[in-house]
């Protein structure tokens, strides 16, 4: 945990690679903005401790934990009732409402636990769910375009978020992303904001992009710039918390910041 005890809480969901320390330099950094911020240990039972990266280790846990389903198209598992568990308590410490931010391997399932009373706002950061193969990494083929649009939650989970969206003004939506990433496929947030624009909530999700030079942008975006990163096997891909430059990381986190201090 970091901050203040008293400070609005958040909950920052680490990525694939662990609780690592770049994540953990991001929840210190976002407590100076005046939050205190709770990093939980997703893969505690691979033995991996706080400020581990291990992408492998992490694999090997969720191969083995059914609360994870991470290529399931319409079912993330258990894990986003684990993570709507957390957001209570952390709301019942508090006695106010908790903003949760998630990334890559976690990137979408903040949109699971919207619906919950106790959360906010949700961010979601390059969300890789349902993963694409290694395969399908090293050839540069990508994942079908059913997967690429899938949200990897259930239908009954979208559903909630929306209605929770449409029931309350404080509850808003934040996505990041790189437009040439091969890991996590914008058009996954692009098939969110065709749902949220169908119930006339387009307005409730800011989406900030950043995107090689020569790619147009796109009329639902809310703010975008271009980067130098060149498009590999897997990157550009993290935002939030390793972009691939420092100019990259210094974008997403002002507009990151600026999302969450906005009422």
């Amino acid at each position: 945990m970091f901050g203040n005890e008293k400070a609005r809480p958040v909950l920052l969901l680490h990525d694939m690679n662990g609780a690592s320390w770049n994540c953990l330099k991001l929840a210190q950094e976002v407590s100076k903005w005046g939050f205190r911020v709770y990093v939980p240990n997703l893969f505690a039972g691979e033995g991996m401790t706080f400020g581990s990266s291990d992408v492998f280790a992490a694999a090997r846990y969720m191969d083995k934990n059914s609360d994870w389903k991470v290529h399931s198209m319409h079912n993330a598992g258990l894990i986003v009732e684990d993570i709507a568990c957390m957001t209570r308590e952390i709301s019942r410490r508090h006695g106010q409402q908790v903003i949760v931010i998630g990334n890559c391997l976690t990137g979408i399932h903040p949109l699971g636990v919207l619906d919950e009373a106790c959360v906010s706002k949700v961010a979601l950061c390059q969300p890789a769910t349902p993963l694409t193969s290694l395969f399908q990494l090293l050839l540069g083929t990508g994942q079908g375009q059913g997967k690429r649009r899938s949200l990897g939650l259930s239908e009954n989970e979208v559903n909630s978020a929306l209605l929770a969206l449409k029931a309350s003004p404080r509850k808003k939506i934040a996505a990041f992303h790189y437009l040439n990433d091969p890991v996590a496929p914008i058009e996954r947030l692009e098939a969110l904001h065709t749902k949220l624009a169908a119930q006339g909530l387009a307005g409730k999700m800011k989406t900030y992009v950043l995107k090689p030079a020569a790619e147009p942008a796109q009329r639902w975006w809310t703010r975008h710039d271009t980067t130098t990163a060149k498009t590999g096997i897997a990157g550009p891909h993290s935002t939030i918390v390793n972009a691939s430059s420092p100019e990259d990381l210094k974008w997403f986190r002002a507009h990151l910041k600026e999302f969450l201090l906005t009422p």
